[in-house]
């Protein structure tokens, strides 16, 4: 366990190699999943390569959620449910295998998770609030990931009175829908890392008394 000396050093933080390692995958994974946004978004779904858009309802009934982004966006409607299931794929991959990291390299994280944390700003009471706040914000990453849209087929006049039609930007454009799946998906990876890692880094201050009366 580092000693105040050692803690007030602002000692700067590296990447563990497999930190390295799974960075590079969740890139690659962003990377195909926009080319195959834009592939299948841009393409009559009768022109899909190996006829992709005959699985749909085998998907529904596989994944019925796939349903709540099919009424989100008003453009693509149907071809939103493959890429809903690739998406889940990827988003939860990426929630385990952060975790997965921690449980790897748990002895290490413990010596050094809290030189992610400014010096400044490592102090008790700050960072219970700091870990209430990336909880929040972890728990509505996977609730929007779960729940964002309807569970039943909406038609085009029930889209519009719900306001689907003016949401143009993030569900019925081709680079809004891909700048928004990376944004939520990075939350995954950021908001529990960071959650753990803030977690940690209260549980040291606490455990070596650091910042007395504060």
């Amino acid at each position: 366990m580092p000693d105040n000396q050692t803690i007030k050093k602002d000692k700067k933080y590296k990447f563990t190699p497999l930190e390295k390692r799974f960075i590079k995958i969740y890139l690659l994974l962003a990377v195909f999943y926009s080319i195959v946004s834009v592939y299948l978004l841009n393409t009559p779904i009768d022109e899909w390569v190996f006829n992709l858009g005959q699985y749909n309802n085998q998907l529904l009934q596989w994944l019925p959620r796939a349903q709540y982004w099919v009424n989100i966006s008003v453009a693509y409607r149907e071809k939103m449910i493959l890429l809903y299931v690739l998406y889940q794929g990827i988003f939860w991959f990426i929630f385990v295998s952060t975790i997965g990291i921690f449980i790897k390299d748990w002895a290490w994280y413990k010596e050094n998770a809290i030189y992610l944390t400014r010096e400044r700003v490592r102090k008790k009471y700050l960072m219970v609030c700091y870990i209430f706040f990336l909880g929040l914000l972890l728990f509505v990453t996977i609730f929007l990931n779960i729940f964002e849209g309807s569970n039943f087929y909406m038609l085009y006049d029930q889209l519009d009175k719900v306001g689907r039609n003016n949401d143009i930007l993030r569900w019925n454009s081709v680079y809004g829908f891909i700048f928004n799946r990376w944004a939520l998906g990075s939350l995954s990876y950021s908001a529990t890392f960071y959650f753990i890692v803030s977690i940690l880094t209260t549980k040291i201050l606490f455990t070596n008394n650091l910042n007395k009366g504060e």
